[in-house]
């Protein structure tokens, strides 16, 4: 009984070290990210490095690692309301762009 309650704990903690370490991205930073990427991806689709190279320079602009990105990305996935906001954000985003002219 007690080796099942220190596996708990120790699931347990381990959970809580891995959601804590992720470093937390700003919204309108994850917005930015998430548009550009996708404009990356839809600029140079037929050149994968070229693709690579671009978003990698992306999160260098705004400090970050692919995989914080993606860790920001999971854990909003997991809250309906932020997740929906997100995506109205990134719309507003592209809408506003595309108006500048900025985009096509």
């Amino acid at each position: 009984m007690q080796v099942r309650n220190i596996k708990i704990f120790l699931t347990l903690l381990l959970i809580l070290l891995v959601s804590c370490s992720t470093k937390k991205i700003d919204q309108e930073i994850l917005v930015k990210v998430f548009v550009e990427n996708l404009i990356i991806d839809e600029t140079y689709y037929k050149d994968s490095i070229l693709v690579k190279q671009k978003k990698l320079d992306v999160f260098k602009k705004y400090n970050i690692t692919k995989e914080i990105y993606e860790d920001n990305l999971k854990l909003m996935s997991y809250d309906r309301e932020k997740w929906s906001e997100f995506f109205r954000s990134c719309n507003k985003l592209l809408l506003d762009l595309r108006e500048s002219k900025a985009i096509n």
